[in-house]
């Protein structure tokens, strides 16, 4: 009965977008279906009896694609600001230097401005990332027993982007300290701009290892 459940959930999908959330809904309405066939099979059911209970209670799927599609088109958009505010930041911390370089052998008060300067503009694509971290696709859920089974099947992964996202902005935040700490210390901002790229370069190897210990 398991390969009927299948075929069955194949042919609601069959004119899908072949995705990755289409193809891991679609295994967890599967997933669904089995637990109450065998469900009211330890009720009494006999197999065909429970293959038609269980099928009949599987919602509106029409539904359920129109939310994938919606949720599709705002992720695509959610990427593309994402990668724009990243840019943004990356391009502010990589810039900082500049003020300070070209104002720092001036005297006073051009040096101080120049330093202001470099902390405004780190602390705007501080801002920047932060928020980047934190924002998401705000798609608003349906009210059906499957989607909420499968909202709640992807709560763990879910849990582990959260925990990534904020060790990714305490690493941000790890590398800007040591930044401030050794340009104020050795003056030499025109060379400590090269702690952040090293210090990106540690975050992604670290994120790296979150990830391949969650996979």
């Amino acid at each position: 009965m398991n390969s009927e459940i299948k075929r069955y959930v194949d042919n609601l999908f069959e004119s899908v977008p072949k995705t990755r959330k289409t193809y891991e809904l679609k295994e967890e309405m599967i997933s669904s279906i089995n637990k109450k066939y065998n469900d009211l099979l330890d009720m009494g059911l006999n197999e065909e009896e429970a293959y038609s209970k269980a099928v009949a209670n599987t919602g509106d799927i029409q539904a359920l694609i129109e939310e994938n599609e919606k949720y599709l088109k705002e992720n695509s958009e959610h990427r593309k600001k994402h990668a724009k505010r990243y840019s943004i930041g990356i391009m502010l911390y990589i810039l900082c230097p500049i003020p300070v370089i070209f104002l720092g052998d001036r005297g006073f008060p051009q040096d101080r401005i120049g330093v202001m300067l470099l902390l405004a503009m780190v602390a705007i694509a501080t801002a920047i990332l932060i928020y980047n971290g934190w924002s998401k696709p705000t798609t608003s859920m349906i009210d059906d027993e499957l989607y909420n089974e499968f909202i709640n099947w992807k709560k763990e992964s879910n849990k582990d982007r959260l925990l990534e996202r904020r060790i990714k902005s305490i690493l941000n935040s790890l590398i800007l300290l040591i930044y401030l700490i050794v340009s104020f210390t050795y003056h030499n901002w025109e060379i400590s701009w090269v702690i952040f790229i090293i210090g990106g370069i540690v975050k992604n190897i670290i994120i790296g290892c979150f990830e391949y210990k969650n996979n």
